[in-house]
């Protein structure tokens, strides 16, 4: 038997095929394959945003940003962001200083000489310091909400107890106080309120925040609220307790940082006003001493 053949059997073969194939997939429902479309796009995208950061991961994870680290971080912030997001801004900050530093060294160089080496340098610190720069923005955008959460999760706690002193479960307590609380308090709260009515148990929505979140006050919180509903403790009198020791640490907290404070604020005396009073005072007598 020759090559040409086997040609009609294998056409036959690859027809059969296709013919399964489009048959298979008619019997799809138009919602199952619009879904699967629409994941498929989402994979590509989410693709393409990999192809084009992957190279830079090392990079990043050596300079302290860690995916673990920036997925705590974004899920701390629930702003939506994804990993690769973030990884593409930081690929876009490095761009953008390493343009900046570029345009700098063009303009030092229409005035003096600039070695290689030195482009290469500041080139390369550049690319990196924009990375650094974007995580540290991070950093201190998850600081700054975690500060402002603790100093709500006292006034959260006596409001806890309060509603659940009235006969309120531990749910309608906490949508009830999350309408009330701070704007950042209240959309954590509210992811917890949203996850118990889509039918996840309360506890394991209460220990998902607990780990998620940043805040060290509202971690204590939220596992006295999984202890004594699962133990049955006198929920309301225990919240009433913490919201006290809560406010006694605030109010330590309180006076470190004025005290911090007053230290920084000794800084522009003794090394800006104080130099400048003895050379005002010394000046005239210096000058005369030369004359």
């Amino acid at each position: 038997m020759t090559n040409l053949e086997l040609l009609p059997g294998l056409g036959l073969g690859i027809g059969l095929a296709l013919i399964l194939e489009v048959w298979q997939s008619r019997r799809l429902a138009l919602a199952k394959r619009v879904l699967k479309e629409k994941s498929a796009t989402k994979v590509d995208k989410l693709s393409k945003i990999q192809r084009i950061t992957i190279w830079f991961f090392p990079l990043w994870e050596q300079l302290g940003s860690t995916r673990e680290s920036v997925e705590s971080r974004l899920l701390h912030l629930d702003s939506g962001i994804r990993v690769e997001q973030f990884r593409l801004w930081q690929l876009l900050s490095a761009v953008i200083a390493t343009g900046l530093s570029t345009s700098l060294l063009a303009w030092l160089a229409t005035v003096r000489s600039v070695g290689v080496i030195t482009w290469l340098v500041l080139l390369v610190a550049s690319f990196c310091a924009g990375p650094v720069i974007l995580d540290r923005i991070l950093t201190a955008m998850v600081k700054r909400q975690s500060e402002r959460i603790s100093q709500q999760v006292a006034d959260t706690a006596q409001l806890l107890a309060l509603s659940i002193s009235a006969g309120e479960s531990i749910p309608a307590a906490l949508a009830r106080v999350s309408r009330v609380c701070g704007p950042e308090l209240s959309q954590q709260l509210s992811s917890v309120v949203e996850a118990v009515e889509s039918g996840v148990a309360q506890s394991r929505a209460l220990v998902a925040l607990e780990q998620r979140t940043q805040s060290a006050q509202l971690a204590r919180l939220l596992g006295t609220l999984v202890t004594a509903s699962e133990r049955g403790a006198p929920l309301a009198t225990v919240l009433r307790e913490q919201a006290r020791d809560l406010r006694d640490e605030a109010r330590r907290n309180l006076l470190e940082s004025g005290g911090r404070h007053e230290i920084a604020m000794l800084m522009p005396v003794v090394f800006v006003i104080l130099p400048i009073t003895i050379m005002f005072a010394l000046y005239p007598g210096l000058l005369a001493l030369r004359l």
